[in-house]
């Protein structure tokens, strides 16, 4: 029998697989379920009117804010965009699944390429419990979309998004579904302070614009203390006018609108620098009128402090999706319990990594190094995963085909059970075959399953 690939094996059960939710509940017994819209900013602190700051109008926010609840203790937990959104999507900590080094799938252009050195690119590989969070909204029915930034640390798994581009819309989802939406402003990021870039409509004379005392007085200080508050100007236009659309639609009263930025302003000592500059975000959070939480209430404010690991929790939430994966720690070692679905996807296989190569009892190696002994991950596990809810297909090697059935994943990754690989078909060496009857069947290690 031949080994299949680890690519193969881990993806179909663990990377696609987001936690199998319930149906989204109606939270107060007859309400439809709600909408989330998340309106997205770049590069800026709390420097507009909600927050005190009235260096430029901000009518659309400070509307907005009346309506909504502020947090005055927001933070991104990492002061630059890439492990920030790491955080935002996963719910985990940068540092805790190997995401935190800035932007490690590409190199800087500004940076120049003498100073990564040596340094390679790779992708982050959070480990296999991690999921992005809206694929267990898609589980429960939400239609899921991304406009269209995503600058993950890792390619997004398929299921993530029912679709992610410029132009993806939760107007374009199917009749009577609820949504999760993002959409990103890029008009405050860090580049568009810059000398050559785009000037906005002027908001504020040079001459009127406050001077951190961290900051020298200076001219050129002053011209991008200035753009950034131009910029952060024209981003309310572009924020009323997301609003003014979601009114539009019908959906006001039936959305939960938040706003806030991945991290602090783009100046010195504000974003990339671990201080309250560079990680302190504005947080504003509105609920449809009859569905705000008990105890709170519009137009307050709360001291309570959250982090980006917070936001996706929240909206599963607010979704009615009950976690299903349990994470607990026992005895210094880490043990993950529950359920977890497949959603529609495609998993393409392009090369063979090489735990996929045995060689045969006989065989003899010269010059390779006896290898160490395997020692445990030290992960308990106890987890079911059902392959095949909606349609799950995989391409590779020549050989396409949907995967369908169950395994059941023990302490160490240790993989039981079958996965059917239906309508299949093989096109490769010239051979073109259909393929009746083929599994994986998995007898141990996640890694080695048998074709």
């Amino acid at each position: 029998m031949l080994r299949a690939a680890l690519l193969l094996s881990a993806l179909v059960a663990l990377a696609a697989a987001p936690v199998h939710g319930p149906a989204a509940i109606r939270p107060d017994g007859g309400a439809p379920p709600l909408n989330v819209l998340w309106l997205s900013v770049e590069d800026m602190s709390p420097w507009i009117g909600a927050y005190g700051d009235r260096t430029v109008p901000t009518p659309n926010l400070d509307a907005f804010a009346a309506e909504a609840l502020r947090y005055d203790n927001a933070f991104a937990d990492t002061p630059v965009c890439a492990p920030a959104r790491t955080a935002l999507i996963t719910g985990m900590y940068p540092t805790r699944i190997g995401a935190m080094h800035m932007r490690v799938r590409s190199r800087s252009k500004s940076a120049g390429d003498e100073a990564y050195g040596d340094l390679p690119l790779y992708e982050a590989v959070p480990p296999p419990f991690v999921r992005c969070f809206p694929e267990q909204l898609r589980l429960a029915g939400y239609h899921t979309t991304n406009s269209s930034k995503t600058d993950y640390q890792f390619v997004a798994p398929p299921a993530v998004w029912n679709a992610s581009s410029r132009k993806a819309s939760y107007a374009d989802r199917p009749a009577g579904a609820p949504f999760f939406a993002v959409f990103n402003h890029t008009g405050t990021h860090e580049s568009q302070a810059f000398p050559e870039a785009r000037q906005r409509p002027s908001a504020v004379a040079v001459e009127d614009v406050p001077i951190p005392p961290i900051y020298p007085d200076t001219p050129t200080v002053r011209d991008a203390m200035k753009r950034t508050y131009d910029n952060i100007a024209a981003m309310d236009a572009w924020f009323g006018k997301q609003l003014k659309r979601l009114e539009s639609a019908g959906l006001a009263d039936s959305t939960v609108v938040f706003f806030f930025s991945d991290h602090g302003v783009g100046l010195p000592r504000g974003k990339r620098s671990v201080y309250g500059t560079g990680t302190r975000v504005p947080l504003l959070v509105r609920f449809p009128e009859e569905r705000w939480p008990k105890g709170l209430a519009p137009g307050t404010a709360t001291d309570r402090l959250v982090s980006f690991i917070d936001f996706g929790p929240t909206v599963l939430s607010l979704a009615g999706v009950e976690p299903d994966l349990r994470l607990q720690l026992r005895e210094q070692h880490l043990a993950v319990s529950g359920k977890v679905g497949v959603p529609r996807g495609l998993i393409s296989v392009r090369e063979l990594p090489p735990s996929t190569v045995k060689l045969s009892g006989d065989a003899r190696v010269v010059g390779r190094e006896e290898p160490l002994a395997e020692q445990g991950l030290g992960i308990a596990m106890d987890v079911d995963v059902e392959v095949g809810q909606d349609k799950l297909a995989f391409s590779g090697f020549g050989l396409s085909a949907d995967l369908r059935g169950r395994v059941h994943i023990g302490d160490d990754l240790d993989t039981r059970g079958e996965l059917d690989l239906v309508n299949g078909r093989y096109r490769a060496y010239g051979q073109r075959l259909t393929i009746r009857r083929a599994r994986l069947l998995f007898t141990g290690p996640i890694d080695q399953p048998f074709l």
